[in-house]
C-alpha cells in the first residue's frame, strides 16, 4: 500500500505527518520505526497521524521514532495546525487539536506563524521521580506541557 505523508519541520523537531482522517491506514510499531530510522527510512523524531475527532478539527496520534505512543509534542502540534491549513481547513485561522494531553487551540497569525495555548504547566507527572535527580553534578527540574520534560537551569553556558 502506498501512503502519501508530509515531512514537516518545527523548532528542530521534524515529524512524518500523515492524513488519516479516513481511519483507514494503520502502522506496526516495527514499521514506525523503520520510517522514522535516519539511514533505511524517512527519518522523523516521530509519526504524526492525523485522525478524526468527535470533539475537534482533528486528534493527533503522536507516536515516538521508538513506536511509544506520546501524549503531544508542542512542536508537532503546530505542524499539524499548518497542514490542516494547507491542505483540509484552508479559510481557518483557528484550530483545535484533540490530544491525548486534551484539547489543543492554535491561532494562526501570519504566514507560517502558528501560537499554541499549552495550557498550565504540572510539576506533577505519573513518569516524574519522585525526588530530585542529579545527572553528572546538574539537577534536573521536571515539567510537563502536556508531556514530561526535564529541564537543567545553569548559570554560565561554558
Amino acid at each position: 500500500m502506498n501512503i502519501g505523508f508530509t515531512k514537516m519541520h518545527g523548532l528542530g523537531n521534524d515529524f512524518i505527518v500523515i492524513d488519516n482522517i479516513n481511519g483507514k491506514i494503520s502502522l506496526s510499531k516495527k514499521q514506525i520505526i523503520f520510517l522514522c530510522d535516519r539511514h533505511k527510512g524517512i527519518g522523523a523524531d516521530g509519526i504524526i497521524l492525523l485522525e478524526s475527532s468527535s470533539k475537534a478539527d482533528c486528534f493527533m496520534n503522536y507516536i515516538n521514532a521508538n513506536g511509544s505512543q506520546a501524549e503531544m509534542c508542542g512542536n508537532g502540534v503546530r505542524c499539524v495546525a499548518k497542514f490542516l491549513k494547507d491542505f483540509i481547513l484552508k479559510n481557518k485561522n483557528s484550530f483545535q487539536v484533540d490530544t491525548r494531553a486534551g484539547i489543543k487551540q492554535i491561532e494562526h497569525t501570519n504566514g507560517n506563524i502558528f501560537s499554541v495555548n499549552m495550557g498550565k504547566a504540572s510539576f506533577f507527572h505519573n513518569d516524574f521521580p519522585k525526588d530530585s535527580l542529579n545527572l553528572e553534578g546538574l539537577k534536573l527540574n521536571f515539567v510537563s506541557v502536556g508531556n514530561p520534560h526535564a529541564v537543567v537551569f545553569v548559570g554560565d553556558l561554558n
